[in-house]
This record gives structure tokens, sequence and C-alpha cells, in this order.
């Protein structure tokens, strides 16, 4: 499979309001796994998170460590 270049974008949205809460941009293709702790961060100072719920890309025991254990965001 040949890969080209893309643009990527990451969201941090508020579901009930779909307000935007965090973005970010970068060039793909690339992993998501090691996008989640920038991304929770952008968000946490934006406003407080009881949850979160990510996409499957963002999924590795570091990031939920971060979450629960650094933030006390539960994830």
């Amino acid at each position: 499979m040949v890969y080209s270049r893309f643009a990527k974008l990451e969201l941090s949205v508020e579901c009930s309001s779909h307000l935007l809460l965090a973005v970010g941009a970068s060039r793909g293709p690339r992993v998501d796994v090691d996008r989640f702790v920038p991304l929770l961060d952008a968000t946490l100072e934006q406003v407080q998170l009881e949850a979160a719920l990510a996409d499957a890309g963002y999924d590795s025991e570091p990031n939920h460590c971060y979450a629960r254990e650094t933030k006390g965001v539960r994830s």
C-alpha cells in the first residue's frame, strides 16, 4: 500500500452541545496513541472533566493511567 501525506485533525468535543473544546492539526499518516495526552491537557485548559471517551486509536494503558492518576479523569 502506498501512503501519501494528508491533513489530520484531532478534536475534543462536548457531546451534548457539540462544542469544540480543543483541536490539534498535524500531517498523517501517523498513530494517534501519542496524541491523547496533549489533547487531554488542551481540553483541561478549557473545562473540568469527570470522564473522557476517546477513539480506539488513543487507547493505551499509559494514556488511561495519565488520565486517571495525573488528571483525575475517568477514561
